[in-house]
């Protein structure tokens, strides 16, 4: 995906790190529009009944649970989701697929990393 281009996708950001959560969306308002971000697990669940998200970039160690049973929660609540793992542990990113995510993005990141991982 260009990181110049627009989509109409809808994305809640799920991090307990408000560098992420407060600067990862001013970053993508461009080119998604409609963008919410979360702390915990249980806000992450609590915003997916009424936001509806096309994707989900959750972290491994979102308080609430470890990233693994977070990735599992997301996809039971939404099976068309498309949920991406995020993590300062490299290692962590199989854990997340293996219970459902996407894909992953080690961190820290460059936003044309994040963009490749991103659906079109």
């Amino acid at each position: 995906m260009n990181a110049a281009c627009t989509t109409d996708l809808s994305v809640l950001i799920a991090d307990n790190d408000p560098d992420i959560t407060d600067l990862l969306p001013m970053m993508l308002q461009e080119q998604f529009p409609e963008l919410h971000s979360t702390a915990s697990l249980p806000d992450v669940l609590t915003e997916m009944e009424s936001f509806h998200p096309d994707v989900v970039l959750v972290d491994f160690n979102l308080p609430g649970s470890n990233g693994a049973e977070g990735v599992a929660a997301i996809g039971d609540s939404d099976k068309e989701v498309t949920i991406i793992g995020m993590s300062g542990e490299f290692t962590n990113g199989s854990s997340m697929q293996r219970e459902g995510a996407n894909d992953f993005i080690a961190k820290p990141f460059r936003m044309g990393d994040l963009m490749r991982v991103m659906p079109a």
